[in-house]
């Protein structure tokens, strides 16, 4: 699903909004793990791709000490982009979909794919 959701993007049917305070962190956590969705030339474009025309969201004063707490850094940047969902497969956040638009990529497919 997230290679899915990801070339919905590219062809301009999604806006992406992602955390300033784990930009650099995230890129390296991608280049090191990649997603078996992705090869690693697919994940390179991506990550040059999301920095230009992503929403690079930064976070205020209290947003962002919260950020330093796992998952919080994804929470914030979806209140504050006041994003309609919150796309991702973290445990943490995935508690909380009961308060907030917070889905799992296949679930997020399933209702707004093609």
């Amino acid at each position: 699903m997230p290679g899915r959701i990801v070339a919905a993007w590219r062809q301009g049917a999604l806006d992406v909004c992602c955390p300033a305070i784990c930009w650099t962190s995230w890129c390296a956590c991608c280049a090191a793990e990649p997603s078996p969705a992705l090869a690693a030339r697919g994940l390179a474009d991506l990550i040059d791709i999301l920095a230009i025309e992503a929403d690079i969201v930064t976070l205020g004063g209290v947003g962002r000490q919260r950020a330093r707490r796992k998952g919080s850094a994804g929470l914030g940047t979806f209140l504050a982009a006041q994003a309609d969902y919150l796309i991702t497969g973290d445990k943490d956040l995935l508690v909380l979909k009961d308060r907030y638009a917070i889905v799992r990529p296949a679930e997020f497919w399933h209702r707004h794919g093609a």
